[in-house]
Formats: structure tokens, C-alpha cells, sequence
């Protein structure tokens, strides 16, 4: 299975798109895929990702591996056309395409004996790593070479697309699930499909009315139908079951208010809320919470809380580790190092000319903010003060 691993490894070191992508039969999409990766070719890689997926990852994993470079995780000479060090090579390939209930939908089955080559002198690591190594721990990295052989036998699910087929990484985690949790079930035809908003403040309240009705299928459909096809497609599989499960929930809500602002340009918006008020009942009790900035407060059955800023201030944790200063000094060399950290906002995307919320993008772009705020002498600092 290591194979697996090199397979995503050349699936990030080059993030170029091709107009076309994809193969003209889902046989041919699965030995495309492993010519690819035995030939280094990353580009053809990438270009067997479903076209969503792939837009969706491309700019953040060039991002990553940009700041990995700057903070020296990564060495200089690292290339996104290619990682230095390793090399696979495959033997006996075969692919076996098992057709669904839908024509659209097909599970490929890749196997091949595998054989992957490591030159520890040639990885591209940084400084950061090799300036916390020993001597003679570097000089075993840097000396080690490695072959080892293994068997690649791994299950993905293909997507036609426009008359074109595709490697989907969440419509195989869908039909993981499938067959584990719902066996004998068929992928439903069409799916709950989605809406979007004209505008990204449309899109945001649009998510906040469907959030305060608690209903789950029109949250599914606010999602990027690039990143969500799979959900939206399979989603009919668990929705009445879920669904149900909420309907039994003994909570009653509104959002009484809101205020909020949308920042950025072309077809990628952040949505930072700066107010947010909601009262209801939970099993029969009264609640308030109302954020403002970043004080928060709540109140429940007459009892009420309130806190603004870090969860924990720095005069509370002077008071907690009073009697361990080396951990409260780890606390203050942590909280100076991030200091500097950006809003982390709600991350929306245009598809296809209407406006949805951007699960994946959310993600990729508060880790993001977490790198940016940080620098190599800071991360040097936490390690020292982490001793």
C-alpha cells in the first residue's frame, strides 16, 4: 500500500490543469493513472481528478507547499513538477472495471506489483528538519537508500463526466460507505442537486435560514456542487434517516440577528460574521448566545457566562501554571507566535455562475492562515520553549 502514498505524493508535486483531463473509457482512466505515476508524468495524474475536485485542491496544495518552502520544511530545490528522492515502478498491471446501477458510476480495481526506490540524499528537506537532526542521525537520512517491494491493490470509483471519465476521491469515499453501511442500496439516480445564490450575501443568509430550520437537505444543497457532487448525489441514501433523527431533537431556535460583511474578489469570497444573535429552547429549557466581535455570551435557565477574547487569558493561565513556569512560558511563546493570525472567516465559491458555500476551501484556507502567521525563528521558539 505504499504505493497509495506515492500516488498522492506525485498528486501534489504538480497542479496544472490540462483543458481536457480525463480518458475516454474508465479502463483506460485506470491505466492512465498508473502510467502516470510510474512515469513521474503528474500532470496526467492530476488530470484524471474529476474536474470540481481538482479545481478545488489546486491553488490551496501549490499555497502549502509555497509556505512549507518559506518556513523551510521544505528545501528550496523542492519541485512541483517532480519529488526528488523516490521512484516507482509497476509490473504486472491490470485494471477491472465493475459497473453500478447508474451508467455514470463505475468502481475500478488497479492492482500491480509494485517497486519503490527512496535515495535519502536527494528528498527535499529543509532546514528546518535537518538543523534539528544529530550528526549521525542527518548522515543516516541522507545516506539511506531503500527499495522495497509491494502490491498495489486499491479501489477507486470513476465519474463520466461530459463524455469524459474521471477519478472521484469523494465519490469513492461515497461508495466506501455504501457498500459498509448501506449493502445491497443502490446510488440513487439524481440525487437533492443544489441552488446557489446570485450573490455571496445571498448565498450566506440563504445557509443561515437553512441552519436556524434545521434542514439538512437544503444545507447539502447550499454546498459547491464541485466539491459536493458525491454528497448530493447519495445523500437520498441517509437523508430520511437523519432527518428523522433531527425531527427528534427537543430544540426550538431563531436567530433573532445578524451582521456580517463579505471581503474578497473574482469568483472566491470570505464571509466574516461580526454579530450573531440566537435564542430558542433546548428540552425545555430558555437559552440566549449572542457573539459580538470576540466576546461571547450565553445564557441558560437563568444562569449566564460571558468571555471575550482567548478562552483562556494570559492572567488566567499565570494563575493556572503558577507553579510550572516552563509550561506557562510555552503558553506565552505560542500565543506571541500567532499573534499575528488572520481572521478565519466562511469561505464562498461561484460555480457555474451562482454562489455556494465552500466546505473544503474553509479548511484549506484556515490552515493556510495558520502557516502565514508563523515564521522559522517563532517555530524555533515554541521548539525550544516545548523542552
Amino acid at each position: 500500500m505504499i504505493a497509495v502514498g506515492g500516488a498522492g505524493v506525485f498528486a501534489v508535486s504538480n497542479l496544472a490543469q490540462s483543458p481536457q483531463g480525463g480518458s475516454g473509457s474508465a479502463d483506460e482512466l485506470g491505466f492512465d493513472l498508473m502510467s502516470s505515476i510510474e512515469n513521474e508524468d503528474v500532470l496526467g495524474v492530476i488530470d484524471t481528478l474529476l474536474p470540481g475536485e481538482r479545481d478545488i485542491m489546486r491553488n490551496p496544495l501549490i499555497d502549502v507547499v509555497a509556505e512549507l518552502t518559506r518556513l523551510e520544511v521544505l528545501s528550496g530545490d523542492f519541485d512541483l513538477s517532480g519529488l526528488s528522492g523516490l521512484d516507482i515502478e509497476f509490473e504486472d498491471e491490470s485494471v477491472q472495471v465493475r459497473s453500478t446501477n447508474v451508467d455514470d458510476i463505475v468502481n475500478v480495481d488497479l492492482r500491480a506489483d509494485v517497486t519503490i526506490s527512496l535515495d535519502g540524499a536527494a528528498l527535499p528537506i529543509g532546514a528546518l528538519i535537518t538543523d534539528n537532526l544529530s550528526e549521525d542521525e542527518l548522515a543516516e537520512l541522507r545516506g539511506s537508500r531503500m527499495t522495497e517491494t509491494d502490491e498495489l491493490d486499491i479501489t477507486l470509483t470513476a465519474v463520466d463526466h461530459d463524455g469524459r471519465w474521471f477519478f472521484s476521491a469523494f465519490h469513492s469515499i461515497a461508495e466506501v460507505a455504501r457498500a459498509e453501511l448501506a449493502p445491497g442500496s443502490l446510488i440513487p439516480a439524481t440525487g437533492v442537486g443544489s441552488d446557489g445564490a446570485d450573490t455571496p450575501e445571498a448565498a450566506f443568509e440563504q445557509l443561515l435560514q437553512r441552519v436556524e430550520a434545521l434542514d439538512l437537505t437544503g444545507l447539502i444543497r447550499t454546498l459547491n456542487p464541485g466539491e459536493a457532487a458525491a454528497l448530493q448525489r447519495y445523500a437520498p441514501l441517509f437523508l430520511d434517516d437523519a432527518e428523522a433523527a433531527l425531527d427528534e431533537v427537543p430544540l426550538d431556535w431563531k436567530i433573532t440577528e445578524n451582521a456580517f460583511r463579505v471581503e474578497g474578489s473574482g469568483d472566491r469570497r470570505t464571509v466574516f460574521l461580526d454579530s450573531i444573535a440566537i435564542e430558542g429552547t433546548i428540552d425545555g429549557g430558555a437559552f440566549s448566545v449572542s457573539t459580538v466581535g470576540d466576546c461571547v455570551s450565553l445564557e441558560f435557565d437563568g444562569e449566564s457566562f460571558e468571555q471575550c477574547g482567548d478562552v483562556a487569558s494570559l492572567e488566567e493561565f499565570d494563575e493556572i501554571f503558577e507553579d510550572s513556569p516552563a509550561v506557562l512560558h510555552l503558553l506565552e511563546t505560542i500565543n506571541d507566535a500567532f499573534a499575528d493570525l488572520e481572521p478565519i472567516g466562511l469561505e464562498l465559491q461561484r460555480f457555474e455562475g451562482s454562489w455556494y458555500v465552500s466546505p473544503t476551501a474553509t479548511i484549506s484556507e484556515a490552515f493556510l492562515k495558520v502557516l502565514r502567521a508563523l515564521d522559522r525563528q517563532e517555530i524555533d521558539a515554541i521548539a525550544e520553549a516545548a523542552e
